[in-house]
């Protein structure tokens, strides 16, 4: 039986561009959290008046990665979300 798609797990990367905010990491880091999930990794960049956020979050149902990329898109101060998702993990060695 082949797996259901949007269940297939993948490796989701993020990125979120947005105006300074000084809350925003942590609203979008809770949004992770209430859908039971730990990023392996987060980076932000800032300049001026903008942020990049990078999220990157292993072993993930598709559909799960597109609920929290359209919440993230909802959030004040939020410009844009991208979303890439590759089946299987991308990490050196596995």
């Amino acid at each position: 039986m082949s797996p259901v798609f949007g269940l297939l797990p993948v490796d989701a990367t993020y990125e979120v561009r947005a105006g300074a905010c000084p809350h925003l990491l942590c609203r979008i880091l809770g949004l992770f959290a209430q859908q039971e999930l730990l990023p392996t990794s987060v980076r932000m960049r800032r300049d001026a008046e903008n942020v990049v956020i990078t999220v990157i979050q292993g072993s993930v149902a598709q559909d799960r990665a597109a609920i929290v990329a359209r919440k993230i898109e909802t959030m004040v101060m939020v410009r844009s979300v991208s979303m890439e998702c590759r089946i299987g993990s991308q990490q050196p060695g596995a």
